[in-house]
């Protein structure tokens, strides 16, 4: 199943093990571990004086970060990142090489895969982008069923029930959304 959304995997070695598991898809409830057992202090190799940080984050070189972002950690943000200004970056969130995360964006619990774009004022809860995969201004990952019941989701022909409160998205490789989009959990 995971090379019917991601072709060329490019990871972290603190995520490479969890990507070779069946149900790898369930990655975004154990981001907030991983980060916490993989990053030691923070780093920060690009910022604005205007950052916030709290908590554990990496960030790599090159990177432009915008004015009044907002970062609580564990996060991980590979190089040559794109941060606009006003940014909230929640906990549990890994940012990989070449992203770009627009005005206003929240993140939480997600992974962007090398080159992914979120577009102004999105939210991307409980996610996996792939590479360059992008979603337009003003798109929301709904990440929790109303009903407050687990996210199960459809794969083919299968109902995979996850147990897990909260899910958003999995978008693969080269996919794009429009501005807008709404996302209902566990959509795939």
């Amino acid at each position: 199943m995971l090379q019917d959304f991601f072709k060329d995997l490019t990871l972290p070695s603190f995520l490479q093990s969890v990507f070779e598991k069946e149900e790898w898809y369930l990655v975004t409830a154990q981001l907030i571990e991983i980060l916490n057992n993989s990053i030691t202090q923070t780093e920060l190799n690009s910022g604005d004086e205007t950052l916030k940080i709290t908590g554990k984050v990496h960030i790599g070189s090159n990177c432009t970060i915008g004015q009044y972002v907002v970062i609580d950690g564990p996060v991980y943000i590979d190089d040559d990142v794109e941060i606009g200004p006003h940014a909230f970056i929640r906990p549990g969130t890994v940012i990989l090489k070449g992203c770009s995360i627009g005005h206003a964006a929240e993140i939480k619990n997600s992974i962007m895969m090398e080159g992914a774009k979120i577009a102004n004022h999105c939210f991307l809860g409980d996610s996996i982008i792939g590479k360059k995969a992008r979603l337009g201004g003003h798109s929301e990952t709904a990440n929790r069923r109303f009903d407050q019941q687990p996210i199960e989701f459809t794969y083919r022909d299968f109902k995979i029930q996850t147990q897990m409160p909260k899910l958003g998205l999995v978008l693969g490789d080269g996919s794009r959304l429009g501005g807008g989009v709404f996302t209902a959990p566990g959509t795939m």
